[in-house]
C-alpha cells in the first residue's frame, strides 16, 4: 500500500513538472500528438497520398499507443541519472521510478482519448463496447512491454551512457516499421517485420477494434503478451543483478 501511494504521488509530481513553467501547460499533451497528426496527414494525405479512407482517424489510432511507447523509452535512459536525490531515499527503489515514468506517459494517452472519441464520432464510427472491454487489456499488454524495455534501458544507461542516444536511433527506426501512417501488406516479403514488432501487433488490434468493428485478434495479442513478458522477465533479472550497483554508479 505504501508503494502504491508513493507511485501515485510521484506520477502526479512527474506530470506536473513536465509542463511546469510552460505557457500552454497541460495542453502540450494534446498539441504534440495533434501536430504529428497534421504533419502525417499533410504528407501522406496530400503530398504523397496513400488513398487510405478516413486517413486522419487511421493515423491517430496508431499515434496514441506509439507516443506512449516511444516517449517512455526515450525518457528511460535518464530516469536514474536525473533522480539521484530520490534514489538516495531508502523507501524509493530504482524500479519504482521506471513504473512512474511509464504511468506518467500513459496519462498523456488518457488525456488524448477524448480527441480520439470525437474523431470516431466525426467519421461515424462510434465507440463499440468491444473496444471498451478490450482497451484495458491492450493497455496492460503494452504496459508490460514498455516497462520491461524501460527497465533494461534505464539500468544499461547507468553503466554505459551511449545507451540513451542508441535508443533514440532505435526508436526512430522503429517508427518506420510500425504501421502508423500506412497499412502493412500481408503478402509483402517484409511482412515478418510486423510479426516480430509487438507494437505493430498492438496497433493493428486498436484499428481492428475501432475501424473494422471486429474483435481482438487473439493470436497477435498472445504473441505481443509473450514478447512483453519476455522483456519484463529479462528486465527484472537484470534489475535484480545490478540493483545494488545503480546508486553507486550514478
Amino acid at each position: 500500500m505504501h508503494n502504491f501511494h508513493l507511485i501515485w504521488h510521484l506520477v502526479k509530481r512527474d506530470f506536473e513538472l513536465r509542463y511546469a513553467g510552460s505557457v500552454l501547460g497541460l495542453l502540450w499533451s494534446l498539441v504534440i500528438p495533434l501536430s504529428q497528426l497534421l504533419m502525417l496527414v499533410f504528407v501522406f494525405g496530400k503530398v504523397v497520398p496513400l488513398n487510405i479512407s478516413n486517413f486522419p482517424l487511421f493515423v491517430f489510432t496508431a499515434l496514441l499507443p506509439w507516443n506512449w511507447f516511444s516517449s517512455s523509452l526515450l525518457s528511460a535512459g535518464s530516469i536514474f541519472t536525473d533522480s539521484k536525490d530520490l534514489l538516495r531515499h531508502p523507501n524509493v527503489k530504482p524500479a519504482i521510478l521506471v513504473v512512474v515514468s511509464v504511468l506518467g506517459h500513459l496519462m498523456t494517452l488518457f488525456i488524448s482519448l477524448p480527441v480520439l472519441f470525437f474523431m470516431l464520432y466525426w467519421y461515424d464510427f462510434g465507440i463499440s463496447w468491444t473496444f471498451l472491454a478490450a482497451f484495458p487489456l491492450l493497455i496492460l499488454v503494452q504496459g508490460i512491454l514498455t516497462a520491461g524495455l524501460s527497465l533494461i534501458i534505464a539500468i544499461a544507461n547507468v553503466f554505459y551512457r551511449d545507451v540513451a542516444p542508441i535508443i533514440g536511433l532505435a526508436v526512430s527506426v522503429l517508427f518506420f516499421v510500425t504501421p502508423i501512417w500506412y497499412a502493412p501488406q500481408a503478402k509483402s516479403e517484409y511482412g515478418f517485420l510486423f510479426q516480430i514488432n509487438p507494437l505493430a501487433l498492438i496497433v493493428q488490434n486498436y484499428r481492428h477494434l475501432l475501424l473494422d468493428r471486429g474483435d481482438l485478434d487473439w493470436p497477435s495479442v498472445v504473441t505481443a503478451t509473450l514478447m512483453g513478458m519476455t522483456c519484463l522477465t529479462i528486465g527484472y533479472l537484470v534489475y535484480r543483478r545490478f540493483e545494488s550497483d545503480v546508486i553507486d554508479a550514478i
